[in-house]
């Protein structure tokens, strides 16, 4: 059976080195309806964007708060700053949808704007259940053991992958997320239990499934924040200020 976590993570690679798609379909001997598959689920998730009438993957990268802001008091068009921004609709909705929660954006902003306000006021309730893939360095931290940091591999709102971590199954992990390039994110902490557990034969590394059984609501806000912002991250600039 193929691994279409595996699969879609080369495929998202092989993109952003501009790979089209007929090569896709011949390196990878899929049919078309299945890499269309794979791609469509890529475009949900915001990796990737369609832009005449091919999909794009653009390097992660970060981006300037003040720039965006500027762009969108100063009426750029959707397909303009996702062009520029290297976002897909859902991407551009959810980074500023984070400057809006941090008072940088008001509603009035957008008033003119009737699919973006709608994409970024109202998401909707299929997010919640979403895993999403993370393709940078997360770090997550286990309070337990001070000195152990391990990294995020994929989580959802209901629980997360790690790497890195050692735990057996049934174990409980008091964990803490901390990135300071996620400068509109607060440090959180929760209280998980590990599903299922191993070791990576080849690498070594620890390899877990927890569920996240304890967290409070505040926590749970910044977890929420963070399944909307693992496709790209915002770096401020002098004099916009993140945070409280």
């Amino acid at each position: 059976m193929r691994d279409y976590t595996l699969l879609a993570r080369q495929i998202l690679e092989d993109l952003r080195e501009e790979v089209d798609e007929e090569t896709l379909r011949n390196k990878y001997n899929l049919a078309p309806e299945s890499l269309l598959n794979i791609l469509l689920t890529l475009e949900e998730q915001g990796l990737i964007f369609k832009i005449d009438g091919r999909f794009i993957a653009p390097d992660m990268r970060s981006i300037s708060a003040i720039d965006m802001v500027r762009d969108i008091q100063n009426g750029m068009d959707e397909a303009k700053l996702q062009e520029k921004y290297g976002l897909s609709l859902q991407g551009l909705a959810s980074s500023i949808r984070l400057l809006v929660e941090g008072n940088h954006l008001t509603r009035s902003d957008l008033a003119e704007r009737d699919l973006l306000f709608q994409e970024v006021m109202d998401p909707g309730l299929a997010r919640e259940s979403r895993r999403y893939y993370l393709d940078f360095d997360l770090p997550i931290f286990d309070m337990g053991t001070p000195m152990l940091r391990g990294r995020v591999n994929d989580l959802t709102e209901k629980g997360l992958g790690t790497i890195g971590i050692p735990s057996r199954p049934d174990e409980i992990k008091h964990f803490m997320i901390n990135h300071e390039k996620f400068v509109l994110l607060k440090p959180f902490a929760f209280q998980a239990r590990c599903r299922w557990s191993r070791q990576n034969a080849a690498s070594g590394d620890f390899i877990a499934g927890f569920e996240i059984s304890e967290i409070s609501p505040e926590d749970f806000a910044e977890l929420r924040k963070l399944c909307k912002m693992v496709t790209f991250y915002v770096s401020p600039e002098t004099p916009v200020k993140f945070g409280s």
